[in-house]
Parts: structure tokens; C-alpha cells; sequence
């Protein structure tokens, strides 16, 4: 079963890390081989192997030398370690690979927010319908309160301040509150609220940003997702 997740959560890493550059560069999602982003050769076999391919490569392009990022390790980590915190926290396989999916999606969204401060609606649907997977069994009343609860207060933020709150946020709270206790929620705010404000203070340090931009605020909250789930 551990090879199992091994296995599957690279590969998924792999494919989020797919999904999110042909999203942000605006590829087709399906009849399309995969390309280096540099001198866009088709790649083969070997340098589609999930971290394998960038060892073997040792981190650039089989054809033009150029490197390869880190971003698409780095997911693929992220992924393999997320399914095996969640493996030892739940060892019931069906709850790991929903809960990872869900946090796989999420790590997706957060990589496009990064890069174009966009989400798509399609990846926004396809989390809301893992989120009631997992809120199973259901509780309608309690799942109205806790939605309610978290939705509420978040989204007269977001009408009393659009620039720095998205539609896509908000969305992505509700998905989050399906079967998340309201304490979570909250702390998750919280701890993304915390880091947003950091690293915006950071970016004006270095004058790369000025206090009334917008930040893509999706990492954060994926971050403060994470030590709610993985963590506490």
C-alpha cells in the first residue's frame, strides 16, 4: 500500500504541476504532448518520470540544456509527502486518496493564483465535489452552519474589499467549511491572513510591491490548510 501511494501521489504531483502551467500559458489540457517550455521539444519517456526524470536530467532539458524548474520537484514532493502524513494519520485508504485529491487541487489552484492571480471554475467545481465526499456522512444542518459561519463574515470582506479578496477565495473557504470543523476554519484564516500580511511586508521592503496591490491570496490559505489538517 505505501508503494501504492508512492506511486500515485508523484504521479499526481506530476500531473498538477500539467495542469497548472498549460492553464497559466494557455495550452490545451488534453491532445498535446508534453514540451521543455524552452526550446519545446517533445519529451520522452524517461523525462516524463516523476523526479526520476529530473535527477537523471540533472535538472535540464535533455535537448537544449536549459534548466528545469524547481517548481515541478518541489510539487511532486509535496505531493508524495502529503499522502504519507495522511496515510499515517488515517490509515483507511479511501479517506487518504479523497483528502489528498482534495489537497491536490488545492495545491493546483495555488500554483495558478501564484503565477496569474486567476483560479478557473472547472478546478473550483471539481474540489466543491471532493469537499462532499469527504463531509460524508452528511449532516445538512450542521453543514449549513458551518458554511454559514465562515461565509458569512468572509464574504462581507469580500464586498467591502474586491480587490483584495476573489470570488475564487471565497469559493474556495466554502469547499473548505463542507468538513472542516468552524474552529479550523477560522484558524485557517487566520494563518493565512498572518503570512499574506508577511510576506506583503516583505515585498514592500524590497519595493517590489506597494501596500495597495493585490496578493494572490490562495497560497496563503492553502498553507493555513495544510497545518490544520496535517499538523493539528
Amino acid at each position: 500500500m505505501i508503494l501504492f501511494l508512492i506511486v500515485f501521489s508523484l504521479c499526481l504531483g506530476s500531473f498538477s504541476s500539467a495542469i497548472s502551467y498549460r492553464i497559466v500559458h494557455h495550452l490545451p489540457l488534453v491532445n498535446d504532448r508534453s514540451r521543455c517550455p524552452h526550446c519545446h521539444h517533445v519529451l520522452n519517456s524517461i523525462d516524463l518520470v516523476p523526479l526520476i526524470g529530473f535527477v537523471v536530467r540533472k535538472g535540464k532539458c535533455h535537448y537544449c540544456k536549459q534548466p528545469i524548474s524547481y517548481r515541478y520537484p518541489l510539487n511532486e514532493c509535496l505531493h508524495l509527502f502529503t499522502f504519507l502524513i495522511l496515510y499515517f494519520y488515517s490509515p483507511q485508504i479511501s479517506d487518504c486518496l479523497f483528502m489528498g485529491l482534495f489537497l491536490s487541487t488545492c495545491y493546483t489552484l495555488a500554483w495558478i493564483d501564484y503565477e496569474i492571480q486567476m483560479i478557473p471554475i472547472s478546478l473550483l467545481v471539481i474540489q466543491f465535489l471532493l469537499a462532499i465526499i469527504l463531509a460524508f456522512p452528511w449532516n445538512l444542518l450542521l453543514i449549513f452552519f458551518q458554511i454559514g459561519s465562515i461565509i458569512i463574515p468572509i464574504g462581507l470582506c469580500y464586498f467591502l474589499f474586491p480587490q483584495q479578496l476573489g470570488l475564487g477565495d471565497l469559493l474556495f473557504v466554502a469547499s473548505c467549511a463542507l468538513f472542516l470543523p468552524v474552529f479550523s476554519c477560522f484558524l485557517m484564516l487566520l494563518i493565512a491572513c498572518f503570512l499574506a500580511i508577511l510576506y506583503l511586508f516583505i515585498q514592500i521592503k524590497q519595493k517590489r510591491k506597494k501596500i495597495d496591490d493585490s496578493l494572490p491570496f490562495l497560497p496563503f490559505l492553502t498553507t493555513g490548510l495544510l497545518f490544520v489538517i496535517l499538523i493539528l
